[in-house]
């Protein structure tokens, strides 16, 4: 009885250490994402009015919107995916 409460001890503190393994990683992941985005929008902001005189691509604008679209995106579903990695206990 006392071996099978220890390896489920184990097993229960390697599924909270994988948990917050994941966790760190995750958050680390979003973090790299947002500055991304951070830095795609000031590159939006910054080649707007070149584009609104014709003095830049406006495919290559279309091509940063479309990832700070899809990264907005991403990033919406952290929530999600956070609560999801959290063990129930």
């Amino acid at each position: 009885h006392k071996l099978e409460i220890a390896r489920a001890e184990r097993t229960f503190q390697q599924v909270v250490f994988e948990a917050e393994v994941d966790l760190r990683d995750l958050a680390i992941q979003r973090a790299a994402e947002q500055a991304e985005l951070a830095s795609i929008q000031q590159e939006l902001d910054r080649l707007k009015p070149l584009v609104e005189r014709n003095l830049a691509d406006p495919l290559s604008v279309a091509g940063l919107r479309a990832r700070a679209d899809a990264l907005t995106k991403g990033l919406e579903q952290y929530p999600a995916a956070e609560k999801a990695r959290v063990p129930r206990y």
